[in-house]
């Protein structure tokens, strides 16, 4: 087992611990210890910041940070303006059980305001590219410059995430053995999966054995919530949303008959061929990297 390591990070004394837990999990927390020292070592990052969605995988990565002695200096969530209200109450619960600052990446009404103008993405791989720029990698990049960058060049920022390679087909041609990445467009953004090598049951036997209050969301549609954009969504689980948050459900079927009326499309077709073209000559321009959908990919092979 390795021994603590000890640097810094945002000025302050950074000490890495390895905790006990179960036999069961120790090999995954040691593989997470490997994971995060050799990313501070490598990087000397100005901050440390873990992307919480609000589902398992991402609170899992709290924890196992936590647990690791890892000093996170920001909480960072991503309001897509399609999820459900219980995962931004969620969010903001553990970021104050945990006394981490929390930063919102809010992208507004940027979707409504877009399917209303031209109705909606589409569904498959095209389209959940095209919106995860809209609604999140945009809103991540301006978060991250803003409130801890603030302008000066050159400072590393660590994103820890809940990316797991077991999750899906996707994620393991991906990533493979190498849980960093570095965004295209923002290349000192850094983002860390640290809980690389975690199976599902492994993130569940934690949060049990750890008595961590998981999300009500994520226990009862099986993923965050936070992002409905409907690329990677089928019919069953738009009406599943809708039963756990009839707000959200009478929100979508206003706008889902306003774009229809308009357009001629529902959220679970494609737009005509024109539109179409149009949305795929802008994602031919735009990055593949997408570290904040791990929900979204593992939907990815069942609706192409």
């Amino acid at each position: 087992m390795l021994k603590g390591l000890q640097t810094r990070v945002f000025g302050d004394e950074h000490i890495l611990r390895m905790p006990s837990i179960t036999h069961y999990l120790d090999d995954k927390l040691l593989e997470s210890q490997i994971i995060v020292q050799k990313a501070i070592i490598d990087y000397n990052p100005y901050a440390v910041c873990l992307m919480l969605s609000g589902g398992d995988d991402s609170i899992t990565a709290l924890k196992v940070a936590l647990m690791l002695g890892v000093k996170i200096d920001f909480i960072i969530h991503g309001v897509t303006g399609t999820g459900l209200k219980d995962v931004r109450k969620y969010v903001h619960s553990v970021a104050a059980l945990t006394g981490i600052k929390i930063i919102e990446a809010d992208a507004g009404t940027a979707y409504e305001d877009y399917v209303k103008r031209k109705g909606f993405f589409g569904v498959g791989k095209v389209a959940h590219t095209f919106s995860y720029h809209i609604l999140k990698a945009n809103a991540f990049r301006h978060a991250v410059s803003k409130y801890i960058r603030k302008g000066k060049e050159g400072r590393k920022i660590l994103l820890l995430n809940g990316v797991r390679v077991e999750e899906s087909e996707d994620r393991a041609d991906n990533y493979g053995d190498n849980p960093y990445r570095f965004d295209p467009a923002a290349p000192n953004n850094i983002w860390v999966n640290i809980i690389h090598w975690f199976l599902k049951n492994d993130c569940l036997h934690l949060l049990e054995a750890e008595n961590f209050k998981r999300s009500p969301v994520a226990i009862y549609l099986g993923r965050s919530g936070e992002c409905n954009c409907g690329t990677m969504q089928d019919e069953a689980g738009r009406i599943a949303c809708g039963q756990y948050d009839p707000e959200w459900a009478d929100w979508m079927k206003r706008l889902r008959k306003y774009v229809i009326q308009l357009f001629g499309w529902d959220i679970s077709q494609n737009p005509d061929k024109k539109r179409m073209q149009e949305i795929r000559d802008e994602v031919a321009k735009l990055s593949t990297f997408q570290p904040m959908c791990t929900g979204c990919k593992a939907q990815q092979l069942k609706l192409l």
